[in-house]
């Protein structure tokens, strides 16, 4: 299979690539890592999973600064995780605290950020069903929409539109052609 690459556990040709994949609350990023990951046949790891797993081990948060504290550390386990994987699909709305513990994956790396309007996405925080505990009802619009959530800057940018189902298996392909050159 010359010219042709593997992406996966245990197979030959396997590449080793973290895809951080990110954006606003509620802009897809959750549907679209899982079905990258298994059209990848890579691990999927979520901070949002991690964080709720937390809190049904440590309780729940009783205030917003509880829940991010919580949240932070919730991508602090996901990250250290993903240090022994071979390669993730790992999504989170990315802070720039937590880029020094991005940098310590081996990488490479692919950044996909989903784009959707902010209308659409306020709409869809609005009515989704998540767990109650993560206190999406007690967050000010501010802390939710006031300041972009841009991309770490530490690979390959792909800006996927998510307002719409996404081609999983050509974005698949554009994050493999991007870590072999």
């Amino acid at each position: 299979m010359t010219g042709r690459l593997a992406v996966g556990f245990g197979q030959s040709g396997t590449v080793k690539v973290f895809v951080l994949v990110g954006g606003w609350p509620a802009s897809g990023k959750t549907t679209l890592a899982r079905a990258l990951a298994s059209e990848l046949r890579i691990a999927y790891l979520s901070k949002d999973e991690v964080k709720e797993a937390l809190m049904d081990r440590l309780g729940a948060p009783t205030s917003v600064e509880e829940s991010r504290r919580l949240g932070g550390a919730a991508v602090a386990a996901v990250l250290r995780a993903a240090c022994g994987c071979p390669a993730a699909v790992i999504d989170s709305t990315w802070y720039p605290y937590s880029l020094p513990l991005v940098r310590e994956l081996p990488g490479p790396f692919v950044e996909i950020h989903c784009q959707v309007s902010l209308n659409i996405v306020r709409e869809r925080y609005r009515t989704r069903k998540r767990d109650h505990r993560h206190l999406d009802a007690s967050r000010s619009e501010d802390e939710l929409w006031d300041d972009e959530v841009l991309p770490l800057g530490v690979g390959p940018l792909l800006d996927v539109d998510t307002t719409e189902p996404v081609d999983v298996i050509s974005l698949a392909s554009r994050i493999k052609a991007l870590v072999v050159g």
